[in-house]
């Protein structure tokens, strides 16, 4: 574990690009250090594999969250602190071998979770690519206790690893790290940009605790139309229908397990892909029927959508054209 934290580089500020909001690619394991220092994560990092040292690191933060992708092609181990406000979430998206957090092993398949001022001692594989969030924890226990009934805190009194699915983790992950955006297949769009998206934090929030929740069946068949029913008001109606799962449990003040249940008995579908359908075809309408300065860009932002190319794709998918299509026939 790290006696003292590392002191940062005395490199300039034009020769280190720092975190967050940052691409850093180094062939020095100090220097890795010192930027996670500069976001207040005293980690230390030792080789362990032989051979050239090269990592690349991206960073991104907003309001309550901050996520960190490490690339690398060397194993090492690592110990330390991240912020001590925060739950910390890892998840391996590659690698030859298991990663170790504190001596217990997990895959592609798990996430781990940290307590907030717990340390952390971990080895990585060989060429590895892996994703920590740090999020702050007072958030996260809210949400969880709208979701599931129950705090982050409570959840991890049966273990620390997780299984999981962690798709949608990478793909948010993708869209906003700085270093995807000139990786093959990302689309452009204000969804890699942080900054500048209202729902960053939610979103990411909102994935890591889905991940590992599973919803649980209720009974009674009012109640689940009632709740259906009290839903598609807020999501159809709304001036302005919730983005996230979350938002809309906690409109409706009842947990995930419920809402999940009553979606899937009364319509069959979740509430995710309700909402983005029902998001998706309100901006069609706003398509079909434009003013004189509808675009695009407008009408998926205002419903929400804030990475246009992926806004572009489910589109698509839904409708079988391009909203620039729909907006273009409309104005013939």
């Amino acid at each position: 574990m790290l006696d003292q934290p590392a002191q940062p580089s005395t490199r300039s500020d034009d020769d280190v690009p720092r975190l967050p909001s940052g691409h850093v690619v180094t062939p020095d394991v100090d220097e890795l250090t010192a930027h996670l220092l500069s976001i207040g994560w005293a980690v230390e990092y030792n080789q362990l594999s032989g051979g050239r040292f090269s990592v690349a690191l991206d960073g991104v933060a907003n309001g309550r969250v901050q996520m960190v992708r490490h690339r690398h092609i060397r194993s090492f181990v690592g110990s330390g602190f991240v912020p001590p406000d925060a739950y910390t979430f890892g998840v391996l998206v590659a690698g030859e071998g298991p990663m170790l957090i504190n001596h217990q092993g997990i895959d592609r398949d798990t996430l781990t979770v940290r307590h907030p001022h717990e340390g952390i001692g971990f080895k990585l594989p060989v060429s590895a690519h892996f994703l920590t969030i740090a999020a702050e924890a007072g958030r996260v226990d809210q949400l969880a206790d709208v979701l599931f009934g129950q705090r982050m805190s409570q959840m991890l009194r049966r273990g620390q690893v997780f299984p999981s699915v962690n798709e949608r983790i990478v793909a948010l992950a993708r869209q906003f790290l700085p270093g995807a955006r000139d990786e093959p297949g990302h689309s452009p769009g204000v969804g890699g940009i942080p900054e500048q998206h209202p729902h960053f934090d939610q979103l990411i929030i909102d994935a890591l605790l889905l991940a590992i929740g599973r919803p649980e069946p209720v009974r009674g068949w009012s109640s689940r139309r009632r709740i259906v029913r009290r839903a598609e008001d807020l999501v159809c109606s709304s001036e302005d229908p919730p983005k996230t799962v979350s938002e809309l449990c906690e409109s409706l003040d009842v947990p995930l397990r419920t809402l999940e249940d009553a979606f899937q008995y009364c319509l069959g579908v979740g509430p995710k892909t309700y909402m983005t359908v029902m998001r998706l075809n309100r901006v069609r309408r706003l398509l079909a029927r434009p003013g004189d300065d509808t675009s695009v860009t407008k009408a998926a932002m205002a419903m929400g959508f804030f990475h246009l190319g992926r806004f572009s794709e489910q589109y698509a998918g839904l409708f079988g054209e391009r909203p620039s299509e729909t907006l273009a026939r409309a104005r013939r």
